[in-house]
């Protein structure tokens, strides 16, 4: 299986995956799942803007690398 990832998010995934001592495959699925249980922001409420990037559906606010490493740390699991 191959995935295409711009290069700030697999360079977030490598990072992760390196600090949890797992592989990248491993660090991108828990990081996927962590997201979508993550309360408060389900995927309905993701889209993407006009330019591509992915905002909060009624904000328009971006969601960032560093948002998700942010939430990433906060989380003690």
């Amino acid at each position: 299986m191959e995935i295409d990832l711009d290069s700030d998010v697999y360079d977030f995934a490598l990072r992760y995956a390196r600090g949890k001592g797992v592989s990248l495959g491993e660090a991108i699925g828990e990081l996927l799942r962590r997201a979508e249980e993550a309360p408060g922001l389900s995927s309905a409420m993701l889209v993407r803007n006009r330019g591509g990037m992915l905002v909060r559906a009624r904000g328009g606010r971006v969601v960032t690398s560093d948002m998700v490493a942010e939430f990433s740390e906060d989380d003690p699991g």
